[in-house]
């Protein structure tokens, strides 16, 4: 059976689903961490983030509700994260739960 770390170690490595985060470094800052599997993902997620929120100027108050929410859902990518972010920065939309799921990544899109 998979322990708790392994399990939050794996989500993470899920949710970094683009070549523009280094793997090693968040896999190396989750390792270095304590407490429990979802804490250590939630920390490092955040960091991740931030500086999308910030290019964006998202309240980073909708983000953890979407973390709260997404984190363990197969959806919850980074790359979903930023074009949610671009979007709501570009259309000028109030960011909510429901708008992530209706985003549906123009990578996922067939021409």
């Amino acid at each position: 059976m998979m322990s708790d770390l392994d399990y939050w170690q794996l989500r993470l490595h899920e949710f970094i689903d683009t070549k523009e985060i280094d793997t090693i470094g968040a896999t190396d800052k989750y390792n270095s961490l304590t407490g429990i599997g979802k804490i250590r993902f939630t920390t490092v997620v955040n960091e991740l983030v931030q500086p999308v929120l910030n290019q964006y100027n998202v309240d980073p108050r909708y983000f953890k509700l979407l973390l709260d929410k997404k984190m363990t859902s197969k959806k919850f990518t980074y790359q979903r994260v930023a074009i949610w972010a671009e979007y709501f920065h570009e259309e000028g939309v109030t960011p909510s739960i429901g708008n992530f799921d209706a985003i549906v990544p123009s990578y996922a899109k067939f021409e």
